[in-house]
């Protein structure tokens, strides 16, 4: 489901690839936590909070940490709302965590 793409300098998450999967999705954000130095406890946490949902929530995750990065594209528009609602959903509580913390 998942296919990463390279348009110039912006990676491009294409859901509707059908080389990739959840898994391939959580690789990929482990490798980026790898490339910044991310401690095992912090690669534990993310992969954790991914793995807490389902498909839709798990691109919610890797949206809220790594959505300046890439720019998620699907033609299945039920598929996307998910997606987009999830990654509402955790920006929103980790906003009122960071205010109230």
């Amino acid at each position: 489901m998942l296919k990463l793409i390279k348009e110039d300098e912006k990676r491009i998450l294409d859901l509707d690839a059908e080389e990739g999967s959840a898994m391939r999705l959580m690789a990929t954000t482990l490798g980026h936590l790898l490339e910044i130095g991310a401690s095992q406890e912090k690669q534990d946490k993310v992969l954790a909070q991914m793995k807490s949902g389902d498909y839709a929530w798990l691109v919610g995750w890797f949206d809220y940490y790594f959505g300046s990065l890439y720019e998620i594209r699907t033609t299945n528009q039920e598929l996307y709302d998910e997606c987009v609602s999830g990654s509402e959903i955790i920006h929103q509580m980790n906003k009122r965590r960071r205010i109230y913390a």
